[in-house]
């Protein structure tokens, strides 16, 4: 720990009469620097929910890149659908408008459809991503959540996920 003599001693070094005009000429310029990291750091949100779990669980904060880079299979992203609550799940591929994604996608989260017309959502209302969290037994769009996610909805892809209890952190491969 650093006393405050030593503190006064080097602010007294560079030219400050005292600590005191040290931290007045200081605080500003650290306000301003932390204003412009904001802009190139990611942010964080809270996941709603725990349907990504084991991976991401409900209350963990997610951070994500605020749309740098390309969005691929297997990503996490962070969207925000007008039906739907700000959440982040895994993106499987992605959709045209009016495609018949049936064939596409793995039956196992598909329920018993045998066939697009018994899918919400399939054909695709428009084009997006198909997207599912990981502990939810159905594909979203499958499930009637809401349509495939657009470009303009999605924030980011999720690179670290900071544990709500203990506060660790996971980074994903970008």
């Amino acid at each position: 720990m650093i006393s405050d003599r030593t503190l006064q001693a080097v602010a007294a070094g560079v030219g400050f009469v005292s600590l005191y005009d040290f931290l007045g000429w200081f605080a500003p310029h650290a306000f301003v620097g932390m204003q412009l990291l904001a802009l190139v750091l990611p942010v964080g949100v809270a996941a709603p929910t725990g349907s990504m779990q084991p991976l991401i669980d409900g209350g963990d904060r997610l951070v994500h890149d605020e749309g740098f880079g390309d969005i691929s299979r297997g990503d996490v992203v962070i969207y925000d659908a007008p039906d739907a609550p700000r959440t982040g799940l895994r993106v499987l591929f992605h959709v045209e408008a009016g495609e018949n994604w049936y064939d596409r996608a793995d039956p196992q989260f598909l329920g018993d459809a045998t066939g697009c017309e018994e899918l919400a959502n399939c054909p695709a209302p428009n084009a997006g991503w198909i997207t599912k969290g990981d502990n939810n037994p159905r594909i979203d769009q499958a499930a009637g959540r809401h349509g495939p996610v657009r470009e303009e909805w999605v924030e980011g892809r999720v690179v670290a996920i900071v544990d709500d209890d203990g506060l660790d952190i996971t980074w994903l491969g970008a």
